[in-house]
């Protein structure tokens, strides 16, 4: 289900980012993702979670994100082309 972006948070806390999504469900998402063989640089990963969810908050627009943590991953789907939307993650 796509959910509208309220605010949302993206820090590098050692060699993970701490992400922080707020949208019209109660409980936010909240994930530690980190480096894998998909994306090695996290820098990189960074810069695409906040342009993506820069847009996404100017435009007012929506954002799928789908949880499949037996494997530890989420799938953040953004305006912004990138070559994977698969981020190895934990909830936090």
């Amino acid at each position: 289900m796509k959910r509208k972006v309220q605010s949302f948070s993206v820090q590098l806390v050692g060699k993970d980012l701490h992400v922080d999504i707020q949208t019209d469900r109660k409980k936010p998402h909240s994930y530690r993702i980190w480096a894998d063989v998909r994306h090695p640089d996290i820098a990189a990963v960074e810069k695409h979670l906040q342009a993506g969810l820069s847009q996404v908050v100017q435009l007012s627009s929506k954002i799928e994100i789908s949880e499949y943590f037996e494997r530890s991953y989420v799938f953040i789907d953004l305006p912004i082309d990138y070559h994977c939307n698969q981020y190895s993650a934990q909830e936090r």
